[in-house]
């Protein structure tokens, strides 16, 4: 399934309209007109989610790098309530016409089949993979319910530190358990 943006900005998809076949969904924002486009993946299964390539995030910003962030995604696990839930966010290349791109994750989840906020879980492993050449940066927006993030990627912007490689140009302030795993 794709969603490509290009004048509506806001999509909620129920996931559950979908059998289990659905193996993969890609985002991208291809206006170019300054707005930010929010993705929100509501009851987003254990396989869709926890599998490389089951979301896929293209760096398609065609916005002024100062539009911050050039994507939202949000994801929402229909099933939450376990001690070791996954999301992983592939980010892809793509056509654009900047070098950098910035984009806000909220992952969460139901933490139980009554729960219909699809807030009242958590996420506790969050793995990105940066299949893109360019930078990018992100913000993940519950830092705190994360008790695991993976490193997969090269270039990558978190919580005030910019790191390229052998880049880093500015200071770090990251979280404790991302500073423990290595991350400055």
């Amino acid at each position: 399934m794709e969603f490509t943006e290009r004048t509506i900005h806001n999509y909620t998809i129920d996931l559950r309209a979908f059998d289990g076949a659905l193996a993969s969904v890609l985002m991208r924002d291809e206006d170019s007109d300054g707005v930010a486009t929010t993705f929100t993946l509501n009851y987003a299964t254990a396989a869709l989610a926890g599998t490389e390539g089951g979301l896929v995030l293209r760096h398609s910003v065609t916005e002024a790098p100062a539009v911050t962030p050039n994507a939202n995604v949000n994801v929402r696990l229909a099933d939450a309530s376990g001690a070791n839930n996954t999301v992983v966010l592939r980010v892809e290349n793509d056509l654009n016409k900047e070098t950098v791109f910035n984009y806000k994750l909220d992952f969460d989840g139901a933490s139980s089949a009554t729960d219909t906020t699809l807030a009242g879980g958590k996420v506790e492993n969050v793995t990105i993979v940066d299949a893109d050449t360019e930078s990018n940066t992100v913000e993940l927006v519950k830092t705190t319910e994360h008790t695991v993030v993976y490193r997969s990627f090269c270039k990558f912007h978190f919580a005030g530190c910019l790191l390229g490689g052998d880049l880093r140009r500015y200071a770090p302030t990251l979280p404790a358990q991302q500073t423990a795993r290595g991350w400055v």
